[in-house]
This record gives structure tokens, C-alpha cells and sequence, in this order.
């Protein structure tokens, strides 16, 4: 690769950063508020964490070929902004999926307590038949 395309990928890597630090505040409170969830903010997320795998790939590819001190330092530093960015993505889509997983576990429990209520019944109802 030129320098010069190198220096225009770094820009591009840039430039993206602030835009999705800025979504991360903003998708942040409905990964704490899980109960109100809808799929359409857990697909965005996803999405999210799909998008910045990919720019990760850019950079370790960029960093691969980099040989330039200044360039190494520049793409060292986006990258660890880029880590942290996904590290939070995947603790959101970690927890929104430990809810749904608890969500149903309880519904599960309740199923089960209800059939062996009936079945407690239905045994007391047959002793007291016979």
C-alpha cells in the first residue's frame, strides 16, 4: 500500500470514532433496562458489534503492514478505541441475552410448579373419590 492510502484509511478509521462513542452513550441505558427491550434494539446493537469486528480487521491488516513509527502509534491508539467501543457492545449483547435466558428460565420454573400443583390436586381429588 502508498502512504498516502494508508494516511486516507487511518483518516477514514478516525473519523468513524466519535459517531459510534456517541451511539455507544446512547444504546448504553437500554442495555441496563433489559425488561423494555425491543428486538429492534438488540438487532442495532448486533449490528454494532458486527460493524466494529469488521473495522477491527481493517486495523490489525493496517497494523500488519504498517512500518512507520508515527502511522504504528496513530493506529495503536484508534485501535485500542475501537476495543473498547467492542468490549461494550458485546457486555451489552451479553446481558441482554443472560436476561432473555433468565426470562425464560422463569417461565419454565412457573410451568413446572403449575403441573405439579395439578398433579397434587388431582392425586388429593382421587383419594378423596375413592
Amino acid at each position: 500500500m502508498i502512504d498516502s492510502d494508508i494516511k486516507d484509511l487511518i483518516i477514514s478509521l478516525s473519523a468513524d470514532l466519535p459517531k459510534l462513542e456517541k451511539e455507544a452513550l446512547i444504546v448504553m441505558p437500554s442495555a441496563y433496562d433489559i425488561k423494555n427491550q425491543a428486538n429492534d434494539q438488540y438487532i442495532r446493537i448486533k449490528n454494532s458489534a458486527q460493524f466494529l469486528a469488521e473495522k477491527r480487521l481493517n486495523l490489525a491488516y493496517l497494523m500488519a503492514t504498517v512500518k512507520e513509527p508515527d502511522l504504528e502509534e496513530q493506529l495503536s491508539s484508534i485501535n485500542i478505541r475501537y476495543e473498547a467501543l467492542e468490549n461494550f457492545y458485546e457486555s451489552a449483547l451479553d446481558r441482554i441475552v443472560d436476561y432473555d435466558s433468565a426470562k425464560t428460565s422463569l417461565r419454565l420454573e412457573r410451568i413446572i410448579i403449575v403441573i405439579l400443583a395439578l398433579e397434587f390436586y388431582f392425586s388429593v381429588l382421587k383419594f378423596w373419590i375413592l
